[in-house]
């Protein structure tokens, strides 16, 4: 096939990933661009992660989920081409994101998470007119290796230490960036202009995308745009807070948010003056300072130590729903100091460890770092 304007790499169980896709669609709509949905495993990305010491108890089924689904969009782009892998990836998307949530005693099926089932994937493939032969791919881990060769490819584009999605822009020369990680979708006009200004900053000169380092642009649950502020805008004016429907909130509300709710989208800014972002678990201390597992060599680590101003959209299980924004200053902990604030974050996220001999094992091993933040601002208490 010719190459397509666009490489967009997903993983189906990836929320960013799905939100992203459907403002890609509306670009394409619009700008006739061809687009060639490729993969990216989360489940593979971390195969070498100790899951039950780093994750909470859903997200391994869940990444493992997504790998049984890439398996069925690998041998249906085998069987049926490339085209029906968009078409397939968004029903399923559809499905997942934009269908209400299945009831507690639903979520599995035969010990698998319900979305890399055939429950779930029997009827979609109904929907869209393809066999249900294909649902034998579901167990066929001879997909894998193709799978992982496109994991590394979108790897090899932006750097390891991103998710999902990853877009290749007029490849193979063009632009390629991670995210962006947006929480609402545009409308059709905002859509393209959105895409003319992310693609315009990840190609810009010396910016992180010509280094193959991790690029993303941070979006606030009420402006999808990217955004980089100068020291001298960041506190604001009254004004602008209006502006932009962000307006103050107590920062215990914020904690006790943050305290219930520890998905979010870590911010932080890269050498160049850009915005570099990262999925994070996050938690509150005894201190009331905002907790994040990290590595030494991660990005946002290496960002954070450079400029200590940090940014978390932390929001609900459900993805859609409430949110709280926290601005802050962040200072890093580095093993030994880190080791038993590093046991206090996991006793607050996920509870007690089976054996934490081979938790504090785990975290030597991985290098990890505990970052701290402290809130100084936090938003909205009223949306717009």
């Amino acid at each position: 096939m010719s190459e397509a304007d666009i490489h967009f790499y997903f993983d189906p169980v990836c929320p960013f990933a799905w939100m992203t896709s459907k403002w890609v669609r509306l670009v394409q709509s619009q700008r006739e661009y061809t687009v060639d949905w490729r993969f990216i495993s989360l489940r593979q990305i971390n195969a070498h992660v100790d899951y039950d010491t780093h994750f909470p108890p859903e997200y391994e089924a869940g990444h493992t989920a997504g790998l049984r689904l890439l398996r069925v969009l690998e041998r249906t782009r085998q069987e049926h081409g490339r085209e029906m892998v968009g078409t397939l990836y968004a029903a399923l998307g559809a499905r997942i994101f934009d269908s209400p949530p299945p009831t507690e005693q639903d979520r599995t099926e035969n010990g698998f998470d319900v979305r890399g089932t055939e429950a779930l994937v029997g009827p979609v493939l109904d929907q869209v007119g393809l066999p249900r032969t294909l649902l034998e791919a579901l167990d066929d881990d001879g997909h894998d290796f193709t799978i992982r060769a496109e994991t590394d490819e979108a790897l090899a584009l932006t750097g390891k230490d991103v998710g999902t999605p990853i877009i290749h822009f007029q490849p193979p020369e063009g632009t390629a960036f991670f995210g962006p990680v947006i929480s609402r979708l545009p409308s059709d006009e905002d859509a393209v202009r959105l895409w003319d200004h992310v693609v315009g900053l990840a190609g810009f000169p010396g910016s992180p995308s010509s280094s193959a380092a991790s690029v993303s642009f941070l979006s606030s649950a009420h402006s999808a745009w990217p955004t980089t502020r100068s020291a001298s805008s960041r506190t604001g004016t009254a004004a602008a807070a209006g502006r932009r429907s962000r307006a103050a909130m107590h920062l215990d509300q914020a904690r006790d948010f943050v305290g219930r709710n520890h998905r979010a989208v870590l911010a932080t800014r890269t050498r160049d003056g850009g915005i570099q972002q990262s999925p994070v678990l996050v938690g509150v201390d005894a201190d009331g300072m905002l907790i994040i597992s990290s590595r030494e060599t991660a990005y946002k680590t290496k960002n954070l130590r450079r400029d200590p101003w940090a940014q978390l959209c932390v929001f609900t299980d459900k993805f859609f729903g409430d949110w709280v924004i926290v601005e802050g200053v962040a200072d890093i902990l580095s093993l030994p100091e880190a080791m038993e604030p590093l046991v206090d974050y996991f006793r607050r996220l996920a509870g007690e460890h089976s054996n934490w001999d081979e938790y504090r094992d785990s975290l030597r091993r991985e290098n990890r770092v505990l970052i701290r933040i402290e809130p100084r601002h936090a938003g909205p208490d009223r949306q717009g």
